[in-house]
């Protein structure tokens, strides 16, 4: 999910009164520690203590500790919405075979991801969790968000509930701050709310 209104702060510190930013990086069917296939996600969140966790979906109990996320900076963003959408948790569907096999390769990838410190594998397992519920729960303007990604040189796209998404980019790309300005212009040209708060939003590794 994605608290588009929340400041993302520099790091996820949880200093009282510090807002928090949350965005799915990875969706999807996992094995947990009894080697039974359940519905699970993993939250990237910022303001909120912790390290990052594969969370059940149906009782909320922990699957798997990730570690620490490498640095991320991420732009939220509103999709306009043609009918009303549920505000709350996106519903988890029913997955054929291949793609819990793809999800069982992206929980890898984002393992490797963690090890290496490499926010731009990072960045590719949550578009390619996203592109797969794009397949099962459409968003409108899907597409567009990932053209605007890769014209603007984001590491990746994540959705969230309703009518919430996010590209994110490199912390430490050199024209970072332009970058998500001219991002965030491109996507109001289309009709999608977007406002940058810089520079208020990295994540810091190990923080």
């Amino acid at each position: 999910m994605l608290n588009t209104k929340s400041r993302l702060l520099p790091g996820a510190t949880g200093r009282a009164g510090a807002a928090v930013v949350e965005c799915d990086v990875l969706r999807g069917v996992f094995e947990d520690q009894n080697g039974r296939l359940r519905q699970a996600t993993v939250v990237l969140s910022a303001g909120s203590p912790g390290a990052p966790v594969l969370l059940a979906a149906d009782n909320g109990t922990v699957i798997d500790v990730l570690g620490r996320f490498p640095g991320l900076a991420i732009l939220p963003v509103t999709i306009p919405a043609r009918h009303p959408v549920a505000a709350g948790p996106l519903p988890l569907p029913r997955y054929d075979g291949a793609e819990i096999e793809t999800f069982h390769l992206l929980r890898c990838l984002l393992r490797r991801a963690i090890r290496d410190a490499d926010s731009w594998l990072l960045g590719q397992v949550a578009t390619s969790s996203a592109r797969i519920h794009q397949r099962r729960q459409p968003k409108p303007g899907f597409d567009a968000l990932l053209n605007v990604a890769a014209s603007f040189d984001a590491i990746g796209v994540a959705v969230a509930a309703g009518n919430r998404a996010a590209l994110l980019f490199d912390p430490g790309k050199q024209d970072l701050e332009w970058s998500m300005h001219a991002a965030a212009r491109a996507l109001r040209e289309l009709g999608m709310g977007c406002v940058v708060d810089a520079p208020s939003r990295s994540i810091r590794p190990g923080l």
